[in-house]
């Protein structure tokens, strides 16, 4: 119901403020849905967002109010002639069947302006999303096959390390309230603020930090060195003897979580550390064909997926899922004992 109403206002606000370029003109309508990394590799679940939000479109084509009723009458009338006699003739042409309604990873849509720019790379990279609620890493590759865009999956992982969750950490380990309110626009306090704020001191607050930080440091690393091991062991950066070796995988720290003191420091020490986790952040560039004055790199981060799933559902690029690629394992003959650990420095 709720994005029933969302597609009310966005179909409202175009053609009040672009008449002019679309007025008299037939508007073929697609919906992309972004996903996190792990929901996408789920079908079962991709095909349950997928048929909310059709239902919800077509909610929003309904005259009348929108209701909890009438979203649930469309959830069970899924089949466009189903809700054909609902609408007026009029209406009939923006009710959505199934082919036009998508769904893609979020970190393939944060890809759109990258990948369509000068910095674009082939090979392996690497995405860390931290927002409010979730840390969601993936890694993947960046190939073209008969020209097209190619997305495989090699590792992801979403886990409950949020911005959110970092201020319960805080909680518990300082025994007292703390706000976890915070607007999604703005940026957690600096650690200076954070102690002024709640009586402790920048050191004091690291060792509270450091159980948390312990676990988001592990949850990347896991990814990398389960990519090394297991998913893509002759990548460039990581492989003996290769020109490229130790120099860093081409990274995304993104999400309006890593404008914060905690993420941004803890994440940039990726760079200096050895392979496999070696990870240099890239900017997410601005395309040069977004229509928005006055954004910042800041900005974009924030609206990256949202640009990406402006594109046609057949220009976002083809996502190989994580369970559709076989492991591949390296040879072991010359490993060492230690290499199957981590040690204190890579923490």
């Amino acid at each position: 119901a709720y994005l029933a109403l969302i597609f009310r206002h966005t179909r409202q606000w175009l053609f009040e403020t672009h008449r002019s370029t679309y007025g008299g003109r037939k508007i073929e309508w697609f919906v992309n849905v972004g996903l996190p990394t792990d929901s996408y590799d789920d079908e079962e679940l991709t095909s349950a967002y997928l048929r909310i939000v059709r239902s919800a479109w077509n909610t929003s084509v309904i005259p009348g109010d929108v209701t909890l009723q009438t979203a649930l009458d469309s959830l069970n009338q899924d089949h466009v002639h189903d809700l054909g006699e609902r609408v007026g003739k009029k209406q009939a042409d923006l009710l959505l069947p199934k082919d036009r309604v998508n769904a893609f990873p979020e970190f393939a849509a944060q890809l759109a302006g990258y990948v369509r720019s000068p910095r674009r790379r082939n090979g392996l990279h690497a995405m860390v999303d931290v927002g409010g609620g979730t840390l969601d890493v993936t890694v993947f590759n960046v190939h073209q096959d008969g020209g097209e865009d190619v997305y495989p999956v090699f590792a992801r992982k979403v886990a409950p390390l949020g911005v959110r969750n970092l201020l319960m950490a805080r909680s518990q380990r300082l025994h007292q309230i703390v706000d976890e309110n915070l607007s999604p626009f703005d940026n957690l306090p600096s650690d200076a603020d954070f102690g002024k704020r709640y009586g402790t001191t920048g050191n004091e607050l690291k060792e509270v930090d450091q159980p948390f930080r312990s676990t988001v440091t592990r949850v990347v690393t896991d990814q990398l060195w389960y990519t090394k091991e297991n998913r893509y062991p002759g990548a460039p950066q990581w492989r003996l003897g290769s020109p490229l070796y130790g120099d860093p995988l081409p990274g995304f720290f993104c999400g309006g979580g890593v404008l914060s003191e905690f993420y941004a420091y803890l994440l940039q020490k990726f760079e200096g550390k050895g392979p496999p986790y070696k990870v240099r952040s890239l900017p997410l560039p601005i395309p040069d064909n977004l229509e928005a004055p006055g954004m910042t790199s800041t900005d974009y981060a924030r609206l990256a997926v949202a640009y990406g799933l402006s594109f046609d559902p057949y220009d976002i690029g083809q996502v190989r899922r994580m369970v559709e690629i076989e492991d591949v394992y390296a040879e072991t003959s010359n490993s060492k004992f230690e290499d199957k650990y981590i040690g204190s420095e890579q923490v």
